[in-house]
């Protein structure tokens, strides 16, 4: 990987333009409460960002914004039964209602799971919003995870497209962030 040019293209999704967007419904709902569930710091430095967004957001329009960010483990992340664990003690100490933006729809599946086996009322109680719009995610239970799209085919087509702009010699962005 050392070995990579650094002055090679990114295409990828707006992760700021995501986190504005969670933060714009969970805001429109009239919640009071908000929180926002990510993975190990520096574990993926996008989903980080998404989550220190969301944050500053929740934060601008004069609200509290409690953040999840697991602990222990080996150094990259916990076993789930553990960091399920902690997920669960982290949303029951949360005051109801609250609304729960995922740095992903794994993220948020995880969050569905414990409100489920805790007994909280989705979306009620809990309201859960996750970012990637996986079909299989959103609707694998009863209780079906909101999810923003970020539209990975456009971002592969995109992608492409500045791949064959620079086969073909021309000039391409350092930057396409899509949104």
């Amino acid at each position: 990987l050392g070995d990579l040019p650094t002055d090679c293209p990114f295409v990828g999704v707006d992760q700021r333009r995501v986190a504005e967007l969670a933060a714009e419904h969970l805001l429109g709902r009239g919640l009071s409460h908000f929180a926002a569930c990510g993975l190990r710091p520096g574990l993926r430095a996008g989903l980080d960002k998404r989550i220190q967004v969301f944050r500053d957001k929740v934060e601008e329009a004069g609200h509290r914004c409690t953040v999840f960010r697991p602990r222990g483990g080996d150094g990259l992340r916990l076993s789930w039964d553990k960091e399920q664990a902690q997920i669960e003690r982290w949303v029951a100490g949360l005051p109801k209602p609250v609304g729960i933006f995922a740095c992903n729809d794994t993220r948020g599946r995880e969050i569905l799971f414990v409100c489920h086996q805790a007994g909280f009322d989705v979306p009620d109680e809990v309201a859960v919003l996750g970012a990637g719009n996986d079909k299989l995610l959103c609707e694998l239970s009863n209780e079906r995870l909101s999810s923003i799209d970020v539209d990975p085919l456009r971002v592969g087509h995109r992608a492409a497209a500045v791949l064959d702009r620079m086969m073909a010699g021309r000039k391409v962005p350092a930057e396409t962030l899509i949104s």
